[in-house]
């Protein structure tokens, strides 16, 4: 009878480590989580004041350089599947649509995406503005990357680059959440630092349960288990 209850005990136990956030041995954690959804769309495009900065084939710049989307109101989807921690470096399993100016179709574009997620600011391309994810906290992370060589620097959770090939300089922003881990926008601005393109995240994990269910879920089911164990030893003894 105790071993059984004991049994229940460790299984419910287990679940602690469902939901909760993998931490990287030097305390960088991965922000997302298997189940969650995140949606970008694109929610400002100036065509005169591309066309004035970029030049006539903004929308190719915009679409083959940056790796956006040139059509607004349109929109990108991101669903987690799983995550790890291996070789060094934090993975994410994750399915994804492209950029889609309607509704989103039931089956991804891409069922069986990953990609490595760096825990070290020092690695080799640690510190790039196209990473899909970045761990946690996103400006510790980024203060530790190198940009003194090349034209990236970092300002808090933002990746910036200021870039005068064009008719006229422009800077691109990359900005993460420091909530996530994932991009919250990418922004190009024009010489008068007005933005004249952007896409942002619209739709993230907001409910107590995506926010707070890394503490919340397993203590729940800790705390069942711990119930459910002693009240096994109890009726163990009086039997």
């Amino acid at each position: 009878m105790k071993r059984r209850y004991l049994l229940n005990f460790l299984i419910i136990l287990s679940l602690f480590t469902i939901g909760t956030p993998i931490v990287a041995g030097n305390g960088y954690s991965l922000g997302v989580s298997p189940g969650q959804v995140f949606i970008w769309q694109v929610s400002i495009m100036d065509d005169i004041e591309l066309s004035s900065s970029i030049g006539s084939g903004w929308a190719t710049t915009i679409n083959s350089t940056f790796g956006a989307c040139s059509v607004l109101g349109a929109r990108y989807k991101y669903e987690i599947a799983a995550t790890s921690y291996e070789s060094g470096n934090f993975r994410v399993d994750f399915k994804y649509w492209e950029w889609i100016g309607g509704e989103f179709s039931s089956v991804a574009d891409q069922p069986g995406a990953w990609t490595a997620v760096h825990d070290d600011p020092t690695d080799i391309g640690a510190g790039s503005p196209y990473s899909k994810f970045y761990s946690l906290p996103v400006r510790q992370f980024l203060l530790g990357v190198d940009y003194s060589v090349g034209d990236y620097y970092a300002i808090d959770n933002i990746i910036a680059k200021r870039d005068d090939s064009y008719l006229q300089s422009i800077e691109c922003r990359w900005i993460f959440s420091e909530t996530f881990g994932v991009r919250e926008s990418f922004q190009i601005r024009n010489v008068y630092n007005a933005i004249i393109y952007e896409y942002r995240l619209v739709s993230a994990p907001t409910g107590p349960f995506d926010l707070l269910g890394f503490l919340l879920m397993p203590a729940i089911f800790v705390g069942i288990g711990i119930a459910i164990f002693t009240v096994g030893i109890v009726i163990g003894k009086r039997r």
